[in-house]
């Protein structure tokens, strides 16, 4: 039934300011640029960000942080790191959560030692150098910042480079007993916490390598994850996702006669499914308990790779269906992103993003889902460790 009445003039006059304001705040939205949300204020704003208008998107994402490639483990120098962030958490007068990425390169056995080969090139340094260092940084962060911040620290490595076989499961539980473990023994601390971490790149071994590593890092880690609706796992994967989302069959064992691996080389005789990728990131889990791993992943191409979200951000998110669907495990619940803006700034040649942007799209693209929506709990932006200046 109509009702033949006339609306008041005053609640006319409401209801077009209310829809000037509401489609003025989406205009607003939907073109201008965001401001810089940072904790170094060293980025500038991206005139030209743009992000498709939508209420589902956690367009307010957490101060970043500058998480590093490790290139030297001199004590003084990665406590300057730790305290450089301690410093800017107490600058913003707020209570922060801090994940920070120490890269410490590609796994590898020398003398009878597990350790790393620091990453871009550096030299071999055993575990216990290693467990030393995330003490400095820690001992950095605890000196600079507010007495309520909290701070979880990636211990990271990198899925380069074949090896023998062995070294995988070996350097996996060595990397729990002799690095993560003790750096939380010798920190003590109940305001932070190291996990493990895997930069796992497709190009740069076979499935088994990261798979075997994790397992037996699990195996022997003292951590317990949180539940599965939060940030609070024991591992995290900090890499690319460029294969299809299919195959629910994971490699956990070497390929007959495996060949020699170089990062950065494509070789076709490397097959990896959708298994391989979301075991390390989402299906890796001790009997009973939740979630051991949760994903961090690179969100490096800009928008208009695949717009409206990029194609890393689309291929995240069609994984966390995939783990849905055809791994029955749900979906799974992304602590973050990752970006590497402050490593080379647009000369990444991939419209590298700025760490909002990256965070704002991997949560458009979960957004777009409702099996996959969810909020996120970290933005973090890659960038080599400078090579420090001798001490006298």
């Amino acid at each position: 039934m109509l009702l033949n009445h006339r609306l008041p003039i005053g609640f006319l006059g409401f209801v077009i300011v209310l829809v000037i304001l509401v489609g003025g705040a989406s205009l607003l939205n939907k073109w201008l640029p965001q401001p810089a949300n940072s904790s170094s204020g060293s980025l500038e704003d991206d005139p030209s960000d743009y992000l498709p208008d939508t209420g589902l998107v956690q367009l307010t994402s957490p101060l970043y942080t500058t998480s590093y490639y490790i290139t030297s483990l001199d004590s003084q120098a990665v406590k300057d790191l730790g305290y450089a962030l301690g410093q800017k958490d107490r600058d913003n007068y707020v209570t922060k959560e801090d994940l920070v990425i120490l890269d410490y390169g590609h796994p590898y056995t020398y003398g009878g030692l597990y350790g790393v080969v620091l990453t871009l090139g550096g030299p071999f340094h055993d575990n216990t150098s290693v467990a030393n260092s995330i003490k400095s940084f820690a001992d950095g962060w605890i000196q600079g910042t507010d007495p309520t911040s909290d701070l979880t620290i990636v211990a990271g490595v990198n899925n380069c480079c074949t090896g023998t076989p062995s070294l995988w499961p070996n350097h996996g539980s060595r990397w729990a007993t002799e690095v993560v473990n003790v750096a939380n023994s010798q920190i003590n601390n109940n305001r932070i916490k190291v996990i493990g971490g895997m930069d796992i790149e497709m190009s740069w071994n076979f499935p088994y390598a990261s798979r075997q590593w994790l397992d037996s890092y699990m195996s022997n880690s003292n951590c317990t994850p949180g539940t599965d609706d939060t940030a609070d796992g024991c591992f995290v994967n900090f890499g690319i996702q460029v294969v299809s989302a299919s195959g629910t069959t994971c490699q956990t064992v070497p390929p007959p006669a495996t060949p020699t691996v170089r990062p950065g080389t494509p070789n076709p005789t490397i097959a990896w499914t959708g298994c391989d990728v979301w075991y390390p990131s989402w299906g890796a889990q001790r009997s009973g308990q939740s979630h051991f791993a949760r994903p961090l992943p690179e969100i490096y191409h800009a928008a208009t790779v695949q717009p409206p979200w990029g194609s890393d951000a689309n291929a995240w998110a069609t994984m966390s269906v995939f783990s849905d669907q055809q791994m029955h495990a749900g979906p799974m619940f992304f602590a973050g992103s990752l970006t590497e803006r402050e490593s080379c700034n647009d000369t990444c040649g991939y419209g590298n993003n700025y760490p909002w942007e990256g965070f704002q799209l991997l949560s458009g693209a979960l957004a777009s889902n409702p099996t996959t929506r969810q909020g996120m709990h970290w933005s973090t932006d890659m960038k080599k460790q400078q090579t420090p200046t001798p001490h006298p």
